[in-house]
């Protein structure tokens, strides 16, 4: 397993990266359209599964965009149940007395549902970039049986992610009441989502392809 912190240095190995973080960070800035960002980080995975980790041109843009799209639709789909749950929960809360405590209840299990689906996506989405099919984004018996096979690692990987993110969101909140954080947002995003989909495509590069 490498170092955590040899990590954050890799999207830096690009000669160019100043210039295409910056990018990253317009898209990010543009909505709709900051879709291409989610289908960059696909171009992303593919490119940096040999021993170089070289960031990806910015170029074919329909193709970005029609992939991140793809990648919004299966986030979607997966987060659609624990959603109903969720708005379920609140509407039973709404009707007071004991169904109050069901309705809680209803909310626990959709918040271990998003639980869940936050847990698999890095694979889902791995598995996505490698055969770019979006039927097998939801080979859900496959997907278990890869995870089970690097467990530890897997979880030590999420886990990660999850400290990299609340840092970013931290260092944002920090900085926002200078409106520095605002700016610096788009960018801090997208480099942290490189990192991560570095670290599992090394992880799992090979199961899902």
């Amino acid at each position: 397993m490498e170092q955590s912190t040899s990590y954050l240095k890799i999207p830096f190995q690009d000669k160019d990266w100043l210039k295409k973080l910056g990018l990253g960070g317009l898209v990010g800035l543009i909505p709709i359209f900051n879709l291409s960002l989610l289908g960059y980080l696909l171009e992303w995975v593919l490119s940096s599964s040999g021993e170089e980790a070289s960031l990806p041109e910015w170029r074919e843009w329909g193709k970005l965009f029609a992939n991140g799209l793809m990648v919004f639709i299966i986030i979607l789909i997966y987060c659609l149940l624990p959603l109903i749950f969720l708005l379920m929960g609140r509407e039973v809360i709404n009707l007071g007395g004991m169904a109050i405590v069901l309705g809680y209840m209803v909310k626990f299990l959709a918040a271990f549902g998003f639980g869940l689906v936050s847990f698999i996506l890095p694979l889902v989405l791995i598995q996505f970039a490698y055969r770019e099919k979006i039927a097998e984004a939801f080979q859900l018996k496959l997907i278990g049986e890869v995870i089970v096979g690097v467990l530890p690692e897997y979880i030590f990987s999420y886990l990660f992610s999850l400290g990299l993110m609340i840092a970013a969101w931290v260092i944002i909140a920090i900085l926002s009441p200078i409106y520095l954080g605002y700016i610096l947002a788009p960018v801090l995003n997208f480099y942290i989502g490189l990192i991560i989909f570095y670290r599992f495509s090394r992880l799992l590069g090979k199961s899902a392809a």
